[in-house]
């Protein structure tokens, strides 16, 4: 499925559902097994130090 985020930015993320188990009553949260790629920065503002300002 295609995970929209931000509609004035248009973030696309391509979800893959893998398997569904049953309930484990010990599992209190969900988690992330997989990552591919940076996460992208959620909100940006001319206030914000530049790459260059951090160094």
């Amino acid at each position: 499925m295609t995970y929209l985020y931000d509609f004035g930015n248009n973030w696309k993320f391509d979800v893959q559902l893998e398997a569904i188990n049953p309930p484990n009553n010990k599992i209190k949260k969900p988690k992330i097994l997989e990552v591919h790629g940076n996460a992208p920065q959620q909100y940006w503002s001319e206030n914000d130090e530049s790459d260059e300002d951090k160094e």
